[in-house]
């Protein structure tokens, strides 16, 4: 049987509703920072339309299968160096 992903619709104003905050752009900068060095990417590419390949960062070291980071437009799938 193949892999299905299913995703839940999300509505902003529903989650802002219930006490969510929308994060500011400094939270924004360290969230970025802490992903593209987990995944092994420049922060440019995880806002970049499109799909970049990447080699396991840090963060996936010892992780022998491919990690996918999506938030359109972007895509970026860190995968191992062998």
């Amino acid at each position: 049987m193949p892999y299905q992903a299913t995703f839940a619709p999300f509505r902003i104003e529903a989650w802002s509703e219930q006490g969510g905050q929308v994060p500011t752009p400094a939270s924004l900068q360290v969230i970025h920072r802490y992903w593209a060095a987990y995944l092994g990417c420049h922060q440019a590419q995880l806002s970049r339309p499109g799909t970049a390949v990447v080699r396991n960062g840090p963060g996936l070291a010892d992780y022998h299968g491919a990690t996918a980071f999506y938030r359109p437009p972007a895509c970026v799938l860190a995968v191992p160096a062998d």
